[in-house]
């Protein structure tokens, strides 16, 4: 409103620049926003599954459908980018997205990483624990086959095809002698690790027998050995850090 030389009040038309916009022309509608929390959440959870990952001493359940969603926000980032407006505005849009697509490509490729590593050096264990294979994901489990069949194959020829008979297996220190398949490590379940506590536990017992108990609380922070939080870790009452 403005005042006339009379003294009237007249209504002021507004111009397209100073013309409240509706949702449908704001960058990010409440359906965008919605979606965009929950692409950040998944980004949260992959990041968090890394952790977990590469602390812990074993090898962990393969977060499937969490990489499903994050794949399939790699490819909706890229589409976005390739159709970003070439404006100011545009320009400033697509670098956030491309900062994004960086960070979610990063822990994608992290996570994988990690777990590649860790089914390289446990391999012979993990092929010979069903429930450990149920925690792989199938590409992994072709994988470790192949793993394991190729780096014996390279054993044997290399080294084992010229040592005493008895020494000649690629799983036992010798093959008479051993009970177990004993020359592959395995995971070392009683490591230390630092722990977040996510929710209250109450009482939990860390170690079989459940002599020694411990009351974890929302919030705490501690080092124990990896055995006795497994399954809260697992059931996600805790977060390795």
């Amino acid at each position: 409103m403005e005042e006339d030389a009379g003294g009237a009040m007249r209504r002021l038309s507004l111009s397209p620049l100073t013309a409240p916009r509706n949702n449908s022309q704001l960058p990010f509608t409440p359906v965008a926003a919605s979606t965009e929390r929950e692409r950040s959440s998944d980004l949260l959870d992959l990041r968090n599954a890394y952790v977990n990952e590469k602390v812990a001493p074993e090898l962990l359940d393969y977060q499937g459908d969490l990489v499903t969603r994050v794949e399939e926000l790699i490819k909706h980032q890229e589409t976005l980018l390739a159709d970003a407006e070439q404006t100011p505005v545009g320009e400033l849009v697509r670098l956030m997205r491309a900062q994004s697509l960086t960070r979610a490509r990063y822990l994608l490729r992290a996570y994988l990483r990690t777990r590649l590593l860790k089914l390289e050096r446990f391999c012979v264990s993990v092929l010979n624990d069903p429930a450990k294979l149920d925690q792989l994901s199938p590409a992994e489990n072709h994988c470790a086959q192949d793993y394991f069949y190729e780096e014996g194959r390279g054993v044997k020829e290399a080294v084992l095809q010229h040592m005493p008979e008895n020494f000649q297996s690629v799983l036992k220190q010798h093959s008479k002698l051993s009970l177990e398949k004993d020359i592959m490590p395995a995971p070392n379940l009683d490591a230390y690790v630092f722990v977040r506590v996510l929710a209250d536990c109450g009482q939990v017992a860390m170690d079989a027998a459940g002599d020694e108990t411990v009351e974890l609380s929302e919030g705490d922070l501690l080092v124990t050995r990896y055995r006795g939080i497994r399954d809260l870790l697992r059931d996600k009452w805790l977060q390795l850090v």
